[in-house]
């Protein structure tokens, strides 16, 4: 089992890293320009990234 969450990454950091692209969309929808809600909830995307192989970071 340690070896799959190695290569998949835990259920946790999957979870996360979807539930900060959800948001990204979300702000993205809401707003055309780079305001202070889409630096950040990029920067959530790119710091629960982190947390996963390189693999899974594309676009799921």
């Amino acid at each position: 089992m340690k070896l799959f969450r190695k290569i998949a990454g835990t259920p946790e950091a999957r979870t996360a890293h979807r539930k900060a692209k959800d948001e990204l969309e979300r702000v993205s929808r809401r707003d055309r320009d780079e305001t202070d809600a889409y630096v950040a909830a990029n920067q959530a995307v790119i710091d629960a990234e982190q947390d996963l192989p390189r693999w899974r970071r594309g676009p799921s």
